[in-house]
């Protein structure tokens, strides 16, 4: 998977988040986007916030109930297809590759069809 990107923008909705929400959720898409064909396996994730690695790691929490269901949707998303999920933390001066992706404006413009 190494050859494989994948990145977006946040919606003005999301980006309304805490941090650690997102981080979550990044998480999250990234490996429904890789492993949505994946069964049985073992996948092992870097992230650069260490509140979203424990969340994981603990499987859950209490401090942020939005965090607790999003590393618990994760978590069983991983399971119902028996994947091993792991995560460590990397440090953010270490993860330039994945942040300048993060960091690109794509606008897609969509067409709202004839006009009337």
């Amino acid at each position: 998977m190494n050859d494989k990107v994948s990145h977006g923008m946040w919606r003005d909705d999301e980006k309304l988040e805490n941090i650690n929400v997102l981080e979550l959720k990044a998480a999250m898409l990234a490996v429904q986007s890789f492993c949505r064909e994946t069964e049985n396996c073992h996948v092992r994730i870097q992230i650069d916030n260490t509140r979203a690695v424990s969340y994981i790691n603990n499987m859950g929490g209490t401090h942020s109930p939005k965090c607790n269901e999003m590393s618990r949707t994760l978590i069983m998303w991983c399971k119902n297809r028996g994947i091993w999920l792991s995560e460590c933390h990397v440090a953010g001066k270490d993860n330039c590759k994945a942040d300048s992706y993060s960091r690109k404006h794509s606008v897609h413009v969509i067409p709202n069809g004839p006009s009337m």
